[in-house]
């Protein structure tokens, strides 16, 4: 990936996001799976920051790892919309299910 997307003077340009939003979709079989990601990641407190971070490696269960495999803390608390088992996104009772 490329360098971090800086969120940190108002939200990210345009070019910058779809540069993030390619590279996701390039690191995943599908642009369903990304976009899953994406949102399991944002579900567990991970911010643009960290999801688009060259430092980084999204998982498929919205976790963030870095080179050494370690998992990377979330920047605010989860918000819990969403647990995972195995490949399905199950959304808790204040929203409606999904299933990525």
């Amino acid at each position: 990936m490329s360098a971090p997307v800086s969120v940190s003077e108002g939200a990210p340009d345009l070019a910058a996001t779809e540069q993030v939003a390619d590279e996701l979709v390039a690191s995943f079989d599908k642009p369903t799976d990304a976009l899953a990601a994406v949102l399991l990641a944002a579900d567990r407190g991970y911010d643009f920051e960290q999801i688009a971070a060259t430092d980084g490696v999204l998982q498929a269960d919205g976790q963030i790892v870095d080179a050494d495999g370690g998992q990377l803390l979330p920047r605010y608390e989860p918000s819990e919309l969403c647990s995972t088992t195995g490949p399905v996104c199950r959304v808790s009772a204040r929203r409606r299910s999904c299933t990525p």
